[in-house]
This record gives C-alpha cells, structure tokens and sequence, in this order.
C-alpha cells in the first residue's frame, strides 16, 4: 500500500504522460508506467514512445509505502478514476488490479504488468520500466553520459534557469493556434535564445539568459517532444551533451528542483 496526495499523484501521472502536438493533435508520449517507492517518494522512468529520444525519471512525496509496483496500464484512464477522489488517496497493487481508496470510495481499475507499453509495441508495461531504468541509469546526476563502449561524454555547457521561462517560451510556439512542437536552442556564448513558431502565423524568440560565458562554445539544435508539459516551475539545470563526432547531433539533461531528471535528444 502507498498513501499519496491526489493532487501529488496527478502531477505526477500528467508529468510522467508528457501530452505533446503531433501533426497538431495533442498525443501522449508515454501512455502507461510504473511506479515505485523508494525513502518516501515515488517515481516513475520512461522512454517515450519512439523508444529513443528522450528518457524522463519524476518523483512526488509518499508515505506509509511498501517495496512492491504499483501498475498503471493506462495513465489518462488513472487521472480518470482519480477525479472521483479527494485528499489523501492509498494505492493498492493486488495482482492483476489496482486499488484507489479514498475517505470514503473505493476504484479498483485493471493493472496487468504483462500488458503493452504502447498500441505499436510487443513489449510489455514491466519491460519498457526495466529498459527506462537501464537508459536512465546511464546517466549520473552532473549530466555525464556513459555511452555503450564504456566512455564517458561529459557536457560541454550548463544553463541555470527557471523552468517555468522555459516553458513560457516553449509555448510561444502555439500563438494564433499554431499547436507548434519543434524550437530552436541557440547559444553564440553571450545569449541563450529559444526560436519557435512559423512566421506565417508568428515565429517567436525568447531570450533565456544573456551574460558572457566564453567558455561555452557556439550550440545551435532543434528540440521537440512537449517538454513544455513536465517542467517543474522552480529551478532547472541545463547540460549541454555533443553527440555530433558520432552523427548524433546534441542532446539535454535537464534537473529539476523537484527531483525531476529529462534526457532529451536534439532532432536530427
């Protein structure tokens, strides 16, 4: 059993979910996941849906928890059942179901481990959580990459800001309905500026940070993958990965004051 704010478990779900334009429609990345508790939090680890370009790892306060997995095949129909509930809500894995228990109600919703991570995968809900944890392990917590040969790709840069400025530009990008996904990151080693939008209905530029760091060099990638929906509001750190000597462009990982830890590949 684990006991958890409503409110803490949507933000967590609605993290984890990570809704993202696709073509326009808002599609989420990842549609099921586990949770696990571990010194009062849990957390749930994700690939997104494409099984490579970003890995998430989100983590809320919990308590009155044990060491099992609490299944969550279907995240919208979760946030669902939890509309039914107030307060403190006890979470209950009972083999193949789920059990929501508030003050004064009871939901139990299937929660089979053995069922698909995504409509498009064979893989199961337990299996995608096991290779979450693998990819997620190879990163450490000052944003250095430990590659499959065993190498270490250390950041090349590292921006402090706040997650919700990252976030007001990101969605910049949806002015005059435009449901934009893809921005542009630019630093030229005084301005770090976030591009977004078409200039048929409006291309933005926001200004992030402008103070000199000669030390960085020049970095310009595209990014996408709604990240605007599971940044923290507080502080964020921003480290800078080149993957260009092996074709593979730039990437983010970006730490939150929340706990939160996002790698996210740069678009090719």
């Amino acid at each position: 059993m684990m006991k958890i704010e409503k409110s803490e478990l949507e933000r967590l779900l609605r993290n984890t979910q990570r809704m993202c334009n696709i073509n326009g429609k808002p599609m989420p990345q990842v549609v099921g996941c586990v949770i696990e508790c571990h010194e009062n939090e849990a957390y749930t680890t994700n690939i997104v849906r494409d099984g490579k370009t970003s890995v998430s790892s989100f983590s809320i306060p919990c308590s009155d928890y044990d060491s099992g997995r609490y299944v969550i095949p279907d995240i919208a129909k979760a946030l669902g059942v939890l509309k039914a509930h107030r307060g403190v809500v006890r979470l209950e894995q009972k083999e193949d179901k789920l059990i929501f228990k508030s003050s004064n109600k009871q939901t139990t919703i299937s929660a089979d481990s053995r069922a698909l991570a995504f409509p498009h995968t064979k893989k199961t809900i337990a299996e995608w959580h096991e290779e979450s944890l693998d990819r997620m392990a190879c990163i450490d917590d000052f944003g250095n990459y430990t590659m499959a040969s065993g190498e270490v790709r250390k950041p090349i840069a590292n921006f402090e800001l706040h997650g919700s400025d990252l976030r007001q530009a990101i969605e910049a990008g949806n002015i005059n309905g435009q449901k934009v996904n893809r921005c542009a990151f630019w630093w030229d080693g005084s301005q770090l500026d976030i591009t977004t939008g078409k200039q048929m209905l409006g291309e933005t530029t926001t200004r992030l940070l402008d103070m000199e760091w000669p030390h960085f060099p020049q970095i310009d990638f595209e990014f996408e993958g709604g990240l605007e929906n599971c940044l923290p509001n507080g502080k964020i750190n921003i480290f800078i990965l080149d993957f260009t000597p092996e074709g593979q462009g730039y990437s983010m990982v970006i730490y939150g004051d929340d706990g939160s830890k996002i790698f996210q590949r740069g678009v090719m």
